[in-house]
């Protein structure tokens, strides 16, 4: 072998082995990129992980919220309801007061009137608070007009708080000059004190219990 042969072969071995050491290195390169990468890719799907788990475990459930949602609505119809239940009983209690008797308020009140009556004259008759309307009837009992007038009141009816008092002609001569009485069938209005309100001589006249009002109102 002669000595350019030799340096022909020594320098493609160093060439051989330069490019054998070149493709170590890249190997062993080519290995280290793929563990940094492998590394890189286990931390972020861990810190994915960890990232998600309190998220989940910090979002409330949808179902619990509408459960907490319908508890508050039901408290609070609950409450509305009994709010208005107390209004209604303070309302009922207010009305019963308003509905209460007007003689609680100043313990008297106007007596109601009583039904009309034709009866015997009296002072005590006079009086009586039961009426607002007090005629008396002066009657004699031989007078045929006296007689169809005291018919007429007898089956007639008389207004509620009206009374026709019967006053003996012949014998209550005080009376006849009290009114100035001068005729049997005399008709006389009087206020509960007896004072003189107005007089109708009903002789001749419409015998009714009507005519005896208008003509006395």
């Amino acid at each position: 072998m002669t000595q350019n042969t030799r340096k022909t072969l020594l320098t493609s071995m160093n060439r051989r082995g330069s490019r054998a050491r070149l493709l170590a290195v890249a190997a062993l390169s080519s290995g280290l990129l793929l563990t940094a990468c492998g590394d890189d890719d286990t931390t972020a799907s861990q810190e994915d992980t960890d990232a998600a788990a309190p998220a989940e475990s910090g979002s409330p459930d949808p179902m619990d919220d509408e459960s907490s949602d319908e508890e508050t609505d039901d408290s609070s119809t609950d409450d509305g309801s009994g709010d208005d239940e107390e209004m209604s009983g303070d309302d009922e209690e207010m009305s019963g007061d308003d509905d209460a008797d007007p003689m609680d308020d100043d313990g008297s009140d106007d007596m109601e009137l009583a039904a009309g009556t034709y009866r015997e004259y009296s002072e005590d008759a006079v009086a009586d608070a039961g009426f607002d309307t007090t005629i008396l009837f002066f009657h004699a009992s031989w007078c045929p007009e006296c007689r169809a007038f005291e018919e007429a009141i007898e089956e007639g009816t008389i207004p509620v708080g009206v009374q026709i008092l019967k006053v003996d002609y012949d014998s209550e001569t005080e009376l006849k000059q009290t009114y100035e009485v001068t005729l049997q069938t005399t008709f006389v209005r009087v206020d509960h004190d007896g004072e003189h309100l107005g007089t109708w001589v009903g002789y001749g006249e419409d015998r009714s219990i009507d005519a005896i009002l208008d003509e006395l109102a």
